[in-house]
């Protein structure tokens, strides 16, 4: 056996990835060793898949590889070489939605259906290594023309090629349409059509994080005609299958998104509709299938849109609910403060203060390393009576543990 061909057959998922960044980032061997001190051969070892790397060399490599500091590729490398990431917290949600339906896939291996979605999960959770991993895998694994385009539609998703995943996905739509013998298929016209929600989806969410950084109204455009798209497409599909409760949480979630990005007038219909589905899914007698941390994500949002409804007292129940069965849950915590500053412009009282604070500093503290609630902190216009009306405390715990 050629020793190239040997070698490809040891290596392992952190090897792999290790080689791929290392020459993204125009390094050779030599200089990545000296960088974090060791040698070359150690190096060319790692990326061999012969040998294990200690959690310190993994973080000392990201610090070479990712000098702006990227938690969430730093917590793959991690995963990758089978250490604990720093922001345990994203990583359980992660492995949540990711086991559900690797758990599914064990009994069933060539499950189309679940196969795409477990998929879309990495991508969603920022995995695009191990998505793409998984997506050759998948090109060996099915034969079917509709199959394998869906399959290169994910792949350019995790490119960020959004044009070129909307042609292969609409070319796999179409050819499944003019086929009818391929609805034998392990997968549903229905699952077309949300792949192309989700695609819309995803880049409608990449303008929305360039809006919410520069405050450009033509990405906030951008994002909500894609949203438009996105929810078309999952409307067509729960037409389809209305029992399908991934579906149904994902428009929720989009439902979610789109509210957030319309004046207060436009948005009570997309709140409302987002508590609607919200709901939908927490009654579902499937929604298990979902995994327990995206429940508890679907909770928490159900109780901030019932909030931003003005229906305090059920977003006041549904956290009180959600607290109990999981008491550390920084969204729990974070989504009670924005709470408890609209409440207090709602009804202007101390106590709504002090509880929003003391719920801001438990969701920092439930959250360490790479801070998604310090950082949404900053500028969350939901916060914004929270942070007028106690500046000087809100700077303060803001900026605590920022060394961390």
């Amino acid at each position: 056996m050629p020793k190239g061909k040997q070698n490809d057959g040891l290596q392992s998922p952190f090897s792999r990835r290790l080689s791929v960044l290392r020459k993204e980032k125009g390094l050779n061997m030599e200089k990545l060793a000296q960088s974090i001190a060791v040698s070359k051969s150690y190096i060319s070892l790692l990326e061999a898949g012969e040998r294990q790397p200690s959690r310190e060399v993994v973080l000392k490599l990201a610090e070479v590889l990712f000098p702006g500091g990227n938690g969430n590729a730093r917590d793959e490398l991690l995963i990758l070489a089978g250490f604990a990431p720093v922001n345990s917290d994203a990583a359980a949600a992660y492995r949540d939605a990711v086991a559900t339906y690797e758990q599914s896939l064990s009994q069933h291996p060539e499950d189309f259906s679940t196969y795409l979605r477990l998929v879309y999960a990495l991508i969603k959770a920022g995995r695009t290594a191990q998505a793409q991993e998984k997506i050759q895998q998948g090109l060996q694994l099915f034969s079917e023309g509709v199959q394998l385009q869906s399959l290169l539609s994910t792949l350019e998703l995790s490119r960020g090629n959004y044009d070129a995943a909307l042609l292969n996905q609409e070319t796999a739509l179409r050819s499944y349409e003019l086929h009818p013998a391929q609805a034998q298929l392990d997968i549903r016209a229905a699952d077309f059509h949300f792949n192309l929600g989700a695609v819309y989806f995803l880049r409608g969410y990449d303008a929305l994080g360039r809006f919410l950084a520069e405050k450009d109204e033509a990405d906030r455009k951008a994002a909500l005609a894609d949203f438009a798209q996105a929810a078309a497409k999952f409307e067509g599909a729960m037409e389809m299958v209305p029992d399908d409760v991934f579906i149904c949480d994902e428009y929720a979630r989009l439902s979610f998104n789109q509210a957030f990005l319309m004046d207060p007038q436009t948005s009570q219909v997309y709140w409302e509709r987002t508590i609607h589905y919200f709901k939908r899914v927490l009654i579902s007698p499937h929604k298990q299938q979902l995994g327990q941390q995206t429940l508890m994500e679907s909770g928490a949002f159900l109780a901030h849109a019932y909030t931003k409804s003005g229906r305090f007292s059920e977003a006041e129940l549904t956290l009180g609910l959600l607290d109990s069965f999981n008491p550390g849950y920084w969204l729990v915590h974070y989504i009670d403060a924005c709470f408890c500053s609209l409440s207090y412009a709602h009804a202007p009282q101390k106590s709504w203060l002090d509880r929003g604070l003391k719920a801001l500093q438990l969701a920092f503290e439930a959250n360490s390393g790479n801070n998604p609630a310090r950082s949404e902190a900053r500028h969350d216009p939901d916060l914004n009576h929270l942070r007028q009306a106690r500046k000087r405390d809100f700077a303060r715990i803001l900026n605590q543990g920022e060394e961390v």
